[in-house]
């Protein structure tokens, strides 16, 4: 039931969850600049989840859906 509740997040959007996703990232090694996971979907989160997506074979567009969700999180 979870995964299939997941939205999109992208850039843009605050709050929890792209907290959640940001802190996944930065233990996989992603670099999200200076301000790091600070809840805030900008250009650092943007290019470290297009990275991810790229490494993980993934579509690459910079949204956190389904399939990136469900690898960044395995």
């Amino acid at each position: 039931k979870t995964k299939s509740a997941c939205r999109n997040v992208k850039k843009g959007d605050r709050g929890s969850i792209v907290y959640l996703i940001q802190s996944h990232l930065i233990c996989n090694e992603y670099d999200l600049g200076e301000y790091g996971a600070d809840s805030i979907f900008g250009n650092a989160t943007d290019k470290a989840v297009r990275l991810f997506q790229n490494k993980n074979n993934l579509v690459i567009d910079g949204i956190v859906g389904k399939k990136t969700f469900e690898s960044l999180f395995k």
